[in-house]
């Protein structure tokens, strides 16, 4: 992927954030909870409650837990490497300075026709490079690869 598309990629811009309900500290912890959603230019997540954190030299770091947490990065770069991702967690966690996100809980990812079933997986959103693992003895990964996704990369 070339330096331009990857610096599309990358998240930018503020972060908007709604809920039921809000209580702010000054110790730079947020807490939302209730319907709440975070949008940014290129990334919508969505859960029961949230907590953010920014750290006194600007990081910020989310934590989203619901019903599941749902994820839709959108990308906005070109060919099949910068396809959308959506994915779905019982708890999603954004480090925005390092465009990370790590999902936890009977994650389900989808990228094109491609399906991705684990405990635990890490998103980068610049690269979008995904690990993942199960939990336990016996608890694996399942992908799903749409035929189609790969004829597409190929030509």
């Amino acid at each position: 992927m070339a330096w331009g598309q990857t610096e599309r990629l990358r998240d930018q811009g503020p972060l908007e954030i709604s809920a039921d309900r809000a209580e702010l500290a000054r110790s730079g912890v947020m807490q939302y909870s209730g319907n709440v959603e975070l949008t940014t230019a290129t990334l919508r997540v969505t859960g029961d409650a949230l907590r953010l954190e920014r750290d006194s030299d600007g990081a910020i770091r989310v934590a989203v837990e619901g019903a599941p947490a749902t994820l839709n990065h959108e990308a906005t770069g070109e060919g099949e490497d910068t396809q959308a991702v959506d994915a779905q967690a019982e708890r999603i966690q954004y480090n925005r300075a390092e465009g990370l996100i790590t999902l936890q809980g009977d994650v389900v990812l989808r990228r094109g026709g491609d399906r991705l079933v684990g405990e635990t997986l890490r998103y980068s959103l610049l690269d979008q490079r995904i690990t993942a693992s199960g939990a336990g003895e016996g608890n694996r990964v399942r992908i799903t690869i749409d035929p189609q996704t790969i004829e597409r990369t190929q030509e």
